[in-house]
Order: C-alpha cells, then structure tokens, then sequence
C-alpha cells in the first residue's frame, strides 16, 4: 500500500472509532496502528529481499561469465602461427636455341630481271 493510502485508512479507521468509549477505542487504535506499522515492516522486507536477490543474481551472472571466458582463453589453442616459408631461389636462366640461324633463305632465280624479287 501507498502511504497515502495508508494513513487515510488510519484517519477513516480512528473517526470510526471516535464515537466510542475512550479506553476502549485507544486499544482498538493502537492495534490497527501496529497491524499498518506491521505491514510496512512486511512490505519494506520483502522489497529488500527483493533488491538482494536482483544484485545477488546479477553478481553471479558476471562471475560465471568471467569464469567461462577464461575457460575458453585456458582452451584455447595456445601454439602460434608457423612463419612463413621462405621463397625458393630462383632457377637458372636457360638459354634457347637461336631457331632463327637454322633457317636458309630461298633462293629465287632471276632469270626475268624483275627487281622486286630480289633480296639484298
């Protein structure tokens, strides 16, 4: 309950009990006090157990996922990467056969005199 609610609940509770007999309504008032304080006390208890429980909770969440990370890290393959494998030298330069001293030229005749079948 709101405390607002509350003390109006005691104020309609203690006019009810103002046309009554004096000694008798002070009792009457004081166990409806203690039953209202009574339950604040229950209520404030439960919302503390309540926020406990919420941190408690969130607490254990980060240490288990501390602790599972780490397990992962202790699991983990630990050996590096091996260096890279140097380059092999380079072969021997192979020189080819000149294919070109092979070839003959054509031997043309020049019977008719043309000119533009003659080579230089």
């Amino acid at each position: 309950m709101d405390a607002s609610k509350s003390i109006l609940l005691l104020l309609l509770t203690i006019s009810s009990f103002a046309c009554e007999a004096g000694e008798d309504q002070s009792v009457k008032v004081q166990a409806l006090v203690d039953g209202l304080v009574n339950d604040r006390i229950k209520s404030h208890k439960e919302i503390r157990l309540q926020r406990c429980r919420e941190e408690m909770l969130r607490e254990a969440g980060e240490k288990v996922d501390s602790i599972l990370l780490e397990e992962a890290r202790m699991r983990r393959d630990t050996l590096s990467r091996p260096p890279k494998p140097t380059k092999p030298l380079q072969p021997a330069f192979k020189a080819l056969p000149d294919s070109l001293k092979d070839i003959q030229r054509p031997q043309i005749p020049s019977e008719s005199g043309d000119t533009l079948l003659r080579y230089d």
